[in-house]
């Protein structure tokens, strides 16, 4: 099987790259996906997992190169799909659900309504990929992400702010702390993403990837505390925000159509994630976990 990548120098890009090319040919296409010369490939591919995004805070800093690159890139993707018959993963967000769901949340479209620009260009770009699927018969899937999390993320997201706090011991403060969100690891995201290129598949298929479990941001921070060798400098609101979701991915779709299911929990991840950014700051009870 031959597979192309967008976003293979990203977060998630160059985990998926190396762990694909153990056992398959994986082409990086690493050019601007608002040019159509990017997915110009010799002898074509199979499959394209498109990952190339911008991230939620691009679309408040270059909103127009942000659109550009979101919605460009997803019909570019297409249409070389098209030319070589290939078939195309998409990697969309739990951010098109809209906000104040409680319990688990399956891929259904009355829950639409993606209250941030992100999750805006995530919808819009599936809308892209339905109506190539209806017109030119591309098979797709579309792989709703909820709360990735893992080792190296950026500080700007909640456990990498975290992680950076925890190993130089600084103070936290949260802001909405009984959020409760579904996080999920990046190793079993990268599993999901290779399942979907390498099950054979037709039609349109539109999978959610957690970890099908509800965790306040406060619990995050009191399980890093256990883990390591000090006391945090937690900072709450005065008033105590109020949650206004507490939510998780029904996954009984990735169970049947990838045999998919994750493998690290919250505890687990989180004990990874410090391991990695300073092992020092780990209790001998964490290197355990």
């Amino acid at each position: 099987m031959r597979i192309a990548l967008t976003g293979a120098k990203g977060w998630v890009g160059q985990r998926l790259y190396a762990d694909l090319e153990r056992q398959h040919e994986v082409v990086a296409l690493v050019g601007d996906v608002r040019r159509a010369d990017t997915f110009v490939v010799a002898r074509g591919f199979d499959v394209l997992l498109h990952l190339a995004s911008p991230m939620p805070w691009d679309f408040k800093e270059r909103f127009s190169e942000s659109v550009e690159v979101s919605l460009t890139g997803m019909h570019l993707a297409l249409e070389a799909c098209v030319r070589y018959g290939a078939s195309l993963v998409f990697a969309s967000t739990s951010g098109v659900y809209t906000r104040g769901l409680l319990g688990a949340v399956g891929e259904h479209d009355d829950l639409i309504r993606p209250p941030e620009l992100y999750g805006q260009s995530k919808w819009l770009a599936e809308q892209i990929c339905r109506l190539y699927h209806q017109s030119r018969s591309i098979p797709v899937r579309i792989l709703r992400l909820f709360n990735l999390y893992g080792p190296g993320q950026t500080e700007r997201l909640l456990i990498g702010y975290l992680l950076r706090q925890v190993c130089q011991k600084g103070v936290i403060e949260l802001h909405h702390p009984h959020d409760r969100r579904d996080f999920i690891h990046v190793h079993d995201v990268v599993r999901a993403f290779a399942a979907s290129a390498t099950r054979p598949f037709s039609g349109l298929q539109t999978i959610n990837i957690g970890s099908s479990q509800a965790w306040s941001v406060l619990d995050v921070v009191r399980f890093a505390e256990r883990m390591v060798a000090y006391p945090l400098d937690v900072r709450l609101p005065e008033q105590g925000a109020m949650s206004h979701e507490s939510v998780y991915a029904d996954i009984t779709a990735a169970r049947h159509l990838l045999d998919w299911q994750p493998e690290i929990t919250l505890v687990a991840g989180l004990a990874d994630c410090l391991g990695v950014a300073n092992p020092e700051v780990l209790s001998e009870t964490a290197k355990l976990v």
